[in-house]
């Protein structure tokens, strides 16, 4: 009788000390698989960024061609580079401000209203270019006010657009393409800044660190 009692004592003690062996197993397989959803996060987080500042670069060095080929064409063409202009201008706002407020969403849909305009022909041309970049300044202004307030060069370039927008008034004819050509310029120049500071910072590796002598 006593024989069987320790013997169940026995077997009482391994199960329990099972159980025990069980649950210090899960903290850490808890603790792995939530590290392991931080690091995809992470790296999620870190492609969405990359995309959207390769996606930002090729829309400023666009327009930086564009702004070169609103000189010395013609009509139709000078036409067909302003509208694609504006559309690359819209673009990059909804890109670097995916959550606008309801102003913000308004200058948008002014500029792709001019690009779908200045696109189909409507007439006469110049006020509704004065109107289009003058919202695509006020926009960029806004991303700048809203995300970029610290840096001192994206706020002087995008007082820079703004008046290079109000210069528009005032110009006509070949005056008036020379500061439209300038003001799609000054927007690809911002735009190119911005796209470089949204860049996520590259790790560093023991292949990219300075190698220093004994």
């Amino acid at each position: 009788m006593i024989a069987r009692l320790h013997k169940s004592l026995i077997a009482s003690a391994c199960l329990v000390l099972l159980l025990l062996g069980c649950n210090n197993k899960n903290p850490s397989q808890t603790t792995t698989a939530s590290t392991a959803k931080q690091a995809q996060s992470s790296d999620t987080s870190s492609h969405d960024q990359t995309s959207s500042s390769d996606a930002l670069h090729d829309i400023a060095a666009e327009l930086h061609t564009q702004s070169t080929m609103l000189m010395g064409n013609s009509e139709s063409q000078y036409r067909q580079s302003l509208g694609r202009s504006l559309d690359l201008i819209a673009r990059a706002v909804t890109q670097l401000e995916p959550r606008p407020s309801p102003a913000q969403e308004q200058r948008v849909q002014i500029i792709q209203q001019g690009a779908s305009r200045v696109s189909s022909g409507a007439s006469p041309l110049e006020p509704v270019i004065n109107t289009s970049l003058r919202a695509a300044a006020n926009a960029l202004e806004a991303v700048v006010r809203d995300r970029f307030a610290d840096h001192g060069e994206f706020v002087t370039l995008s007082q820079r657009l703004g008046e290079d927008a109000d210069r528009l008034d005032g110009v006509h004819g070949g005056l008036h393409q020379l500061n439209t050509s300038a003001a799609v310029g000054r927007a690809g120049d911002l735009i190119s800044q911005m796209a470089a500071s949204v860049t996520p910072p590259q790790p560093t590796t023991s292949a990219t660190m300075p190698t220093t002598n004994e």
